[in-house]
This record gives C-alpha cells, structure tokens and sequence, in this order.
C-alpha cells in the first residue's frame, strides 16, 4: 500500500477510536443544532416543507346570508389543496381542537355579521326621514380568527384569508354608500328607490370575491411548484453549526503532526521512504475523509430535521468536498507554524472562533456589514456559508460554482505552504 494511503487509514482508525472526538464530531453540534431548533419553533407541527391542507374549523353564529360567502370561500375550489375546513356551531370545541393541535386556528363569525353589512332596515326600506342622518349607519361585528400558537404559518395564512374577505366587503360597501349617497344628493333616486338599487349594489359587491379571483391571488404564495423560498435561521443553522464544528475537528490532523514530534514517531517515519509530503498528503485525506463523513451526517440530519430543499445536490456535495479541504488546508497550516501541539490548539481555537464570527456562524451573514462579509471570504467559512445559503434558497449549481471554485483553491495553495514549510523542518 502506498505511504499515504497507509497514513490516511492510520489516521482514520485513530480519528474513530477517540470517543471524546467522536462527541465532538456529531453529537455536540446536534445537539446545538435541536436547541436552536428548539429556541426558534423547529419542532412545532409545521416544518419549512410546503404547506397544505391546513385543518380550520369554522363557527357560524350568523343566521343571514353574507356569512355564507365566509363559509363557500374556504370550501371553494381555489383554496382546495389550501385548507381543510370543518365546520361546527360549538365555539368551545372549535377552541378546544385548536388548543390540542387538531387545527391551525377556528373562524368564528358572530350573529351579527350579516346584519353590520347590510341592516334589515335598509333591507325593509326604513330610512330616516332627516336626510342630515346617515341612512348607512349600522352596528359593527368583529370576525375572531383563534390561532394555533404552534403553527404559526398556517394560522397566518387562515389570518390573511379572512382579512381579505373582510376587506372586500368593507371596500364592496363602501363605495355602496357612496355611489347611493350621491345619487340621493344629486337627486338622480329618491330615498324610496334607494333600498332597491343598495341592495343591487351590495349584493354584486359581496358576490365578486367569491366569483372572481380573489383567492388565486392569496394561494399564488403557496403553491406546491418550486419556487424560491425566504430565509430561514433553522435551516441556515444546519450548514453553520455543521462547519464550526468542522473546523475543531479538522484542527485535530494539524496537532496530530506536532504530537508525533514530540513522540519520535515522525522521525523515525522519515527515515523511512516515506517523505514529508507524504505524510502531509496522508494526514490531509484522512482529515477530509473525516471531516466529509461528519459533514454527511450533520447535513443529512438537519436536512431530515427541518425538511431542507436543496436547490442542487450535486453542488451541495461538491461544496462540502471543498469546504472539508480548505479546512484542512487551514489546519495543516496552523500545525506548520506552531511548535508544540498545546501551541496548534490554542492558536487553531482562536482562529477557528475568529473565522466563525467574522463568517457569520453565530449570526445570519446578511447581517455583517459588507466590508466584513467581503473580509471573510479568505475563510472556508464564509465560501461555505454563501454556498450553502444559495442552495437553500432554491438556488442551481451555477450559484455556488465560485464558492466551490475558490475553497479548492485556497486548499491546493495552503497545502503547498504547509508542504514546504514541513520539508523545511524535517528534511
């Protein structure tokens, strides 16, 4: 077997064997990960994945027709894959399925309703005889929307649903009242006529939103068809927590070279045929082989997790394959410059919190200033970030090609440095 693929599996069985690395390796950044999933509602009963079939419960207290267009709005076929309504006339149960998680939220529409849209005085003709009154006045009803606390999406979208109902008729009477209150002003109806051509009015402006497209408009954002999604701080934690802890394990390799110094094992591994870059060369494809497969698990975990989309797996893995060999790179230098493995530790800790805050693992990236976002970029934290946030977002391969292109770089370089660094030393 070759010298460096005999220091690779050397390297991979001492990586393995060490169970506090082990910890270090998968179980801690999981577990910084469920808490921040935890902190921020991960692990309510909605996901990041597409929403649909919402389960709402509907509560009619209203005996009068313009309730009815509430109800045929939720039942209608446009929001079909949307919502999943139910309707029940017990107020306390609709609250209780909603408190126990069987609902996103319960619409509950009091008795008046009908009668605070269109009075059955005006219905009946009854209007005042001081043309000083408002002939339009009426009592006000307020439509309760009872949310799920966990599901806050869901029960925004059941929210945004009813507001748009309500704005329609809100702006459908409106410009009722003032269409008729114009008309008896300029003496083109009498008050008699007027009851007659209001109920014509109100009647076609509470009947267009449920005829025309006022529901496409409101599902249009939550179509099931790809589509760009915002940013999400769970899922921008997977791929941050995932390379900060790359970085500690990956410091790991570096340090191993300084502790085999101080043993007499590289020295006795250099009278050998072996070289110095065939040690540095075996000991970087045992850390990025490690460091891949932590990466793999990490990745895959918070993808399963949080239901993360994507936009490109073949560029999510080409990323990861740069990102674990810019690290490495990272370390193999810090190991070349330090003389004793307490020194790699020190120094590799402290770059290693540096790169993180300046690449934006503790806080989203777009939240740097630009001038430090822009400074980053000579870390494989802030490649790996850029990368792995394009590819959330819906993003091609082509959106991470330069973070992938520039990370190979910055490894083939630092490895170069170190290698000749190392043969300096030990040669």
């Amino acid at each position: 077997m070759p010298p460096v693929l005999n220091i690779t599996w050397k390297e991979l069985l001492l990586n393995f064997r060490d169970r506090s690395g082990l910890i270090l390796m998968f179980i801690a950044p999981f577990a910084l990960i469920l808490v921040i999933g935890a902190a921020f509602g991960g692990f309510s009963s909605e996901t990041s994945a597409t929403i649909g079939q919402i389960p709402v419960v509907l509560v009619n207290h209203d005996q009068g027709e313009f309730s009815t267009y509430v109800i045929d709005a939720f039942y209608s076929e446009d929001l079909s894959d949307l919502v999943s309504p139910s309707l029940n006339s017990d107020e306390s149960q609709a609250r209780l399925a909603v408190d126990n998680d069987q609902a996103a939220a319960a619409v509950i529409i009091p008795a008046n309703f009908s009668e605070s849209i269109y009075p059955k005085a005006l219905q009946n003709g009854e209007f005042p005889n001081n043309s000083n009154d408002n002939p339009f006045q009426r009592e006000t009803s307020t439509i309760e929307v009872y949310r799920n606390p966990s599901r806050v999406i869901s029960s925004g979208i059941i929210r945004s649903i009813v507001d748009t109902i309500l704005d329609r008729f809100v702006s459908g009477g409106l410009t009722t009242e003032i269409n008729i209150l114009q008309m008896i002003q300029f003496g083109l109806i009498t008050l008699d006529q007027a009851p007659e051509i209001g109920e014509k009015l109100g009647r076609e402006a509470a009947n267009n939103p449920i005829e025309n497209d006022w529901v496409s408009l409101k599902t249009e954002n939550f179509s099931s068809e790809p589509q760009q999604t915002e940013f999400d701080w769970l899922t921008y934690s997977v791929p941050s927590m995932a390379i900060l802890y790359l970085m500690f394990t990956i410091n790991a390799a570096g340090r191993s070279i300084l502790t085999e110094k101080n043993q007499g094992t590289l020295s006795r591994m250099l009278v050998t045929p072996t070289t110095a870059t065939h040690i540095i060369g075996g000991k970087m494809l045992g850390a990025i082989l490690t460091g891949v497969l932590q990466m793999t698990v990490i990745l895959l975990g918070g993808t399963l997790l949080y239901s993360i989309q994507w936009g490109s797996y073949f560029g999510l893995i080409l990323l990861t394959l740069a990102i674990v060999a810019a690290a490495t790179g990272w370390s193999m230098i810090i190991a070349a410059f330090s003389q004793t493995p307490g020194q790699a530790s020190a120094i590799g800790t402290a770059i290693t919190l540096t790169f993180a805050a300046a690449a934006g693992n503790f806080l989203p990236r777009g939240a740097l200033p630009e001038w430090l976002q822009n400074a980053s970029l000579i870390t494989p934290n802030g490649w790996g970030l850029e990368g792995y946030t394009n590819l959330s977002l819906g993003n091609g391969f082509e959106s991470v090609l330069p973070a992938i292109i520039a990370l190979f770089i910055m490894a083939l370089v630092l490895f170069l440095i170190s290698s000749l660094i190392f043969r300096r030393q030990y040669q």
